[in-house]
């Protein structure tokens, strides 16, 4: 339930939006098991408590974080519910770029925007978790890896230094 009235609200706010996380992995052939439904977004207008107002009156509970000056992120909204979900916002161009590329994919029963395994892979080398560069090396796995390294090296082009580093050791791992 939570998904949906997240995809409503922000479609009726004209708010675009790409679905990320563990779900945009499984879209793209990297299944994991996950709880929580994850969006990223590029406008900050969703961390204001009015845009949410519509969401609370019909039951759900949504919880708003901004992010402070030096995180990587403006902020996170947690719509609640059996199917958590986490609208991610995003403080970067490049991010946002990600979120105006993504292509429509079916994924369970819904037409949803997910980014490229290119922009995933992008996204994942900023997170920098240990679980994200699994998922980088999942990715990287099943594409067969050459056409992927070749998008994800020429994407990282003007991209922090931290993301460059991440990528050249998980390529060093695969020679």
């Amino acid at each position: 339930m939570s998904v949906e009235v997240a995809i409503r609200t922000l479609s009726e706010a004209n708010v675009a939006y790409a679905v990320v996380g563990a779900v945009a992995l499984a879209a793209r052939g990297a299944s994991r098991s996950t709880f929580d439904f994850d969006f990223m977004v590029a406008e900050r207008r969703v961390l204001r408590e009015d845009f949410w107002t519509v969401v609370r009156d019909g039951g759900a509970e949504v919880e708003i974080r901004q992010g402070d000056y030096d995180d990587p992120l403006a902020g996170v909204v947690r719509i609640g519910g059996t199917e958590p979900v986490d609208i991610i916002v995003a403080k970067n161009r490049w991010q946002s770029d990600i979120v105006q590329r993504a292509e429509s994919v079916q994924v369970r029963g819904l037409l949803l925007p997910i980014p490229s395994t290119a922009d995933l892979v992008l996204l994942k080398l900023f997170a920098g978790g240990y679980r994200d560069l699994d998922d980088i090396r999942t990715l990287l796995h099943l594409s067969e890896g050459r056409e992927l390294v070749r998008e994800v090296s020429a994407a990282l082009e003007g991209l922090p230094a931290e993301m460059h580093k991440r990528w050249a050791q998980l390529l060093a791992e695969r020679a």
